[in-house]
């Protein structure tokens, strides 16, 4: 049922299967640990500002909404996990933005605002931009890169720490550890992720003047070696 979800619902798939596998009267209720939830949402959010974070998480909450009711089927433990997400969207801006003494200084920081990234590509690559990101694609793998800040960096790296081993989830997809990467003048982490024939890579990389969130997505099955090349092209304007 998860597997119909809109492409961009997925990061509720994982959360929904660790919802789904609790006591259905304490998911019913609304007493059931949402953890895997908050941490899926911070991660989906953090290269985001949080203006953009709060109207994603609108239009998310929306698009969820109707997805349920077109799909619905009393019984699914999944859909009922989904139903309980709902209604955790509510208190979205809670979860992205905890109020503490402690963080006082830093609300009222000035707001993070990324910069376009430029690349010189081969001339088999098409460059589109969209919002704050760059989509780079040669018909078989696509690249998104985003320029992110040091505080959505530390998060993500923290949130990308695990798994320590190779894990098989639920749904199939297969989550391989973070490993180290250097790439030119830049270093960071990488996450990699494949599910039916398909790789997801995620990479936190930081230069002397900037961080960046990339994802690559290409079959599991080529060559990432001239793509990974690539990344050392990323610049700023």
């Amino acid at each position: 049922m998860l597997d119909y979800l809109p492409q961009r619902l997925a990061y509720l798939k994982a959360p929904a299967e660790n919802i789904a596998k609790q006591d259905p009267d304490l998911i019913g209720c609304g007493e059931f640990d949402a953890t895997a939830f908050e941490t899926a949402l911070r991660r989906e959010m953090a290269p985001l500002s949080p203006d953009e974070a709060e109207s994603r998480c609108q239009d998310d909450l929306r698009e969820l909404e109707a997805w349920l009711h077109s799909h619905n089927r009393p019984g699914d433990l999944h859909v009922l996990a989904l139903w309980a997400i709902l209604g955790q969207f509510t208190a979205a801006y809670e979860i992205l933005n905890p109020a503490s003494v402690d963080d006082h200084d830093e609300r009222w920081a000035p707001e993070f605002d990324p910069r376009l990234a430029t690349m010189q590509l081969p001339e088999h690559f098409s460059l589109a931009r969209s919002g704050q990101e760059i989509l780079v694609t040669d018909g078989v793998a696509s690249v998104l890169v985003r320029e992110i800040d040091a505080r959505s960096f530390a998060i993500l790296a923290d949130e990308f720490s695990t798994p320590k081993r190779k894990t098989k989830l639920p749904d199939g997809t297969v989550v391989h550890p973070k490993s180290l990467v250097s790439i030119n003048n830049l270093v960071g982490s990488k996450n990699v992720s494949e599910r039916e024939g398909r790789a997801e890579i995620t990479y936190l990389l930081k230069s002397d003047e900037w961080f960046a969130l990339v994802k690559l997505e290409a079959p599991a099955n080529v060559d990432f070696t001239p793509y990974e090349l690539l990344l050392g092209l990323i610049a700023f304007r």
